[in-house]
């Protein structure tokens, strides 16, 4: 049976989360993960990104100024459930068909190799994206995985991927309502759940964030909300995607900046 989540089901959702001041506890976040991965998670700015910072390959600076830590990212496909994720370009995808009576489903497996040192912060969701014909107007929800998918590497499949728990938010990527960042990104608001918000807008549920986690391997699923007829895929590459976001934890741009200029002269 499919698992989509429903806006009647989020609003339920998030009036639990909401409750339980003064953030959500997932117990899944406080695990102590396994040793790092094999991928530099997107806390170091590539140093590239100091001349032309608008390229995918280069994390977005938040217009926060806090700390994003990026993800790897590993397309599963439904129709292929035994094939491993084949995009480069570290790209993520997000899809839905109708064939038939069935949907099948692509989904994206956000793989973050997540710094020490932040257990004491609170950390929140981004989407993040270059615009453009990038992205589709859609409603897509980030899920919670079973075990904190500390089991997920690049061989997992759609039929290895572990169950899915829980959606921890819910976002939107109309046009008219991104949000733009420094260096030529631009954010897709959450509409609930522990994601970045626009103050005004609707949102189901009250803004809240999660204790960081204490360090090593952590996966999230970034599927479709609800099933579309005729959807286009959502894809975007690089050091973009689902992103966290260390609240009072300073980005390492600036540092970096600073000491381009002095090697300069």
């Amino acid at each position: 049976m499919k698992t989509f989540a429903t806006l009647s089901a989020l609003m339920a959702l998030t009036s639990t989360a909401s409750a339980s001041a003064p953030g959500v506890s997932f117990s899944t976040l406080f695990a102590r993960a396994p040793p790092a991965l094999d991928f530099t998670p997107g806390i170091k700015v590539p140093t590239d990104c100091f001349d032309a910072p608008g390229g995918p390959e280069c994390p977005a600076q938040l217009p926060s100024g806090n700390l994003l830590v990026t993800a790897k990212h590993l397309l599963l496909d439904e129709a292929k459930p035994n094939e491993e994720s084949s995009l480069g370009s570290n790209t993520l995808q997000v899809n839905i068909v109708n064939q038939g009576d069935k949907w099948l489903e692509q989904t994206t497996l956000s793989l973050f190799d997540f710094p020490t040192g932040y257990e004491d912060k609170r950390c929140i969701f981004h989407f993040i994206h270059q615009g453009g014909n990038t992205t589709v107007s859609d409603l897509y929800s980030v899920w919670e995985l079973e075990g904190n998918g500390t089991t997920v590497t690049e061989k997992t499949t759609w039929a290895s991927r572990p169950k899915r728990v829980k959606v921890l938010g819910l976002f939107d990527t109309k046009e008219s309502e991104q949000v733009p960042y420094p260096t030529k990104k631009f954010g897709a608001p959450f509409l609930s759940g522990i994601g970045f918000r626009v103050p005004g807008t609707l949102f189901l549920g009250s803004a809240v964030s999660f204790n960081c986690p204490k360090g090593g391997r952590i996966t999230f699923e970034i599927a479709n909300a609800v099933p579309k007829r005729g959807a286009q895929a959502l894809k975007v590459t690089g050091n973009l995607g689902l992103g966290i976001e260390v609240l009072d934890a300073p980005t390492p741009w600036f540092g970096f900046k600073a000491a381009v200029r002095g090697n300069r002269g």
